[in-house]
């Protein structure tokens, strides 16, 4: 799991009033209250700018929360809500009263929110014909108790709801974690709004074990190869520590010839772009030696899969041609270019990959 629930081990619920929905016709109600102990982990100030996660229908977007609490005359707070924020602006409370005004039916709607590891907040929507309604009740959530709810780590029940929506998160926020993947591995990104340092350093550390289990996948396949007798000898440069070499084996055919090639990994599906370094890409285009990319992917079954591709020198050479222009006008103006990330679908028609491999 990437996205997973707070250690504070709380869960809010309730369900939402019509002041809540803003379809009441005597209320002029702003915000939708929570309960005082759950994202007791929030500064109790505003965080206006700061964005949530919102869930409704298997859809996981990323919107401001304007979240605060009410100070008392003696300088604490209370009363935790969301409010719907200014004018024109898109808040979890003017997405949720969109969503409701949309629907003609008399649904029945509710509201379970949570703090993750990384301190952002959860928001995941839901009304009684749904699923989610469904799955909730299996699970032991007494959704027709009034008012504002919580369940904690002490309850019964709290295991099976973390796991039930821990996944929904993650099975919903893939995209999001995509996006990850490759800016994590494109460049130093600062935390930002979006990412938090917690998710920066969690994908950092997804992507140098993905990246040993795809040398690890490959090794393994080398070494069917050698014993069945289709490959005579092959080199694994980092299998005791990172080389730095722009190729991570060498291959050696039964005719002695030599062959590079970098294994590029992913924990998503083969179409992810592919990361290289101007580097790799010059090494690519200026070696005398064939040099090949092995793209280890997840497949449908959650199970890494290979295929190969025989001539990256090309689309290496015409990228290098583009890069040295454009260091050389770097120069022109006494600056150095030294070096960049480039993500590039492996489904381009400059690259032609084989059909999967059986490891």
């Amino acid at each position: 799991m990437f996205f997973e629930l707070h250690d504070e081990k709380k869960i809010g619920y309730k369900k939402l009033s019509a002041a809540d929905l803003g379809t009441s016709q005597t209320s002029h109600q702003t915000h939708i209250g929570l309960a005082e102990s759950v994202l007791t982990f929030l500064s109790d100030r505003d965080i206006v700018s700061e964005d949530s996660i919102f869930i409704y229908e298997d859809k996981f977007e990323y919107i401001d929360a304007y979240f605060d609490r009410i100070e008392n005359p003696d300088g604490t707070f209370r009363s935790p809500k969301i409010r719907i924020g200014d004018r024109g602006c898109v808040s979890i409370v003017s997405t949720i009263r969109g969503i409701v005004q949309s629907f003609d039916s008399d649904a029945i709607w509710y509201l379970v929110w949570f703090g993750l590891k990384n301190s952002k907040i959860v928001f995941f929507l839901f009304n009684n014909n749904s699923a989610d309604y469904s799955q909730f009740t299996k699970l032991g959530l007494n959704l027709k108790i009034k008012g504002t709810k919580s369940v904690d780590g002490s309850n019964i029940i709290y295991s099976k709801l973390m796991a039930y929506i821990e996944g929904k998160i993650n099975s919903n926020g893939e995209e999001i974690l995509k996006e990850l993947e490759i800016i994590t591995q494109t460049d130093n990104i600062i935390p930002n709004k979006k990412f938090r340092a917690y998710d920066i350093e969690k994908a950092s550390e997804a992507n140098k074990k993905i990246g040993r289990d795809g040398e690890e996948f490959v090794n393994l396949y080398f070494d069917k190869l050698v014993k069945s007798g289709q490959l005579l000898s092959y080199t694994w440069y980092n299998q005791e520590k990172e080389s730095g070499f722009p190729y991570d084996f060498s291959i050696q055919d039964s005719r002695n010839n030599v062959t590079y090639l970098d294994v590029k990994t992913t924990g998503y599906d083969f179409e992810q772009k592919i990361i290289f370094s101007s580097q790799e890409i010059d090494y690519i285009a200026t070696t005398q030696n064939p040099y090949c990319i092995y793209r280890v992917y997840k497949s449908n079954s959650y199970t890494y899969s290979l295929r190969i591709c025989d001539d990256c020198k090309s689309l290496s050479t015409n990228i290098n041609q583009h890069t040295k222009i454009y260091s050389d006008k770097l120069d022109e103006l006494q600056v150095a270019f030294r070096g960049a990330k480039l993500a590039i679908a492996p489904t381009i028609s400059a690259l032609s990959f084989r059909h999967d491999i059986s490891v």
